[in-house]
């Protein structure tokens, strides 16, 4: 769904101000697939009152109880308590599953929309959803480069670094713009800078932000549980570049700490004995 800026007043009888405006308005366009919070909960909540009340205690698995779901009663809802919309049946079955990859299937239903509803109430969940800077640039590096031998995200990830600042920040511009289309740009998300070198990360947070890239957001656990039923050899890359990042930081934690001898140095992240093991064999 594009936003499109108004055509009757000519730019030049425009303020700075509304000129800065209403290029954001022109230049960002918001996902089509994106739902407002009020509008996901509408759907959530009409998806929990079908549910028996039975099932909302059961240990069985939400496919049974998902099969079972009346999509005409949801959209219905879906259409009469939001304003101006014209849903259909598939485009909630889309939203749900999109949901769906957010919060895991290792549950029943009733926990997953439980879940689902949380999410769709915490402003710092909404603000997470929408591609930071580096993920756009390594999404849009990876769409060019298609095909070719080096377009893995690991080199996109080494271009990104490797950009001068004045192209980074026209990619975090877009990202602000689009939270600010969102209403979440004044949108706090709890976060902590710890003192010293970036600790390098662990391969299955590598997957993450390959998915997310992609522009499929996984909770931490979630990414997690889809890493460990990966084979090995869709493991090895995201081994190889947790191993580098690991030494890399091992050389920067011994510089940071000659020059900084009170610091507690963060036991460095990386791959587990076992994956070691697998990459050497």
């Amino acid at each position: 769904m594009e936003v499109h800026a108004r055509e009757s007043t000519p730019r030049s009888k425009i303020n700075k101000k509304e000129q800065n405006e209403l290029q954001i308005v022109e230049e960002v366009a918001i996902d089509e697939n994106w739902w407002p919070p009020e509008e996901r909960k509408v759907m959530l909540e009409a998806m929990k009152t079908q549910i028996p009340v039975t099932g909302r205690f059961t240990r069985v698995g939400y496919l049974t109880h998902l099969r079972r779901t009346k999509w005409e009663d949801v959209l219905s809802s879906v259409n009469k308590k939001t304003q101006g919309n014209s849903r259909t049946t598939k485009q909630c079955q889309d939203q749900f599953h999109r949901i769906l990859n957010k919060v895991g299937t290792i549950k029943s239903l009733n926990q997953i929309l439980d879940e689902a509803l949380s999410l769709a109430s915490d402003p710092g969940a909404l603000r997470r959803e929408v591609l930071q800077a580096r993920h756009r640039f390594v999404r849009d590096y990876m769409s060019k480069h298609k095909g070719e031998e080096d377009c893995t995200m690991m080199s996109a990830n080494r271009v990104w670094l490797s950009l001068p600042a004045e192209e980074k920040d026209k990619w975090e511009e877009e990202y602000k713009n689009e939270l600010q289309l969102k209403g979440l740009l004044d949108v706090k998300t709890k976060s902590k800078k710890l003192e010293g070198p970036e600790n390098c990360k662990f391969p299955f947070e590598l997957y993450r932000e390959r998915r997310a890239a992609k522009g499929e957001e996984l909770s931490s656990s979630f990414a997690k549980s889809k890493y460990a039923s990966l084979a090995l050899k869709k493991k090895l890359p995201f081994i190889v570049e947790s191993i580098r990042q690991q030494k890399i930081y091992e050389v920067e934690a011994s510089k940071y700490l000659e020059k900084n001898p009170t610091w507690k140095k963060i036991k460095a992240h990386g791959p587990t004995v076992k994956e070691v093991r697998d990459y050497l064999e």
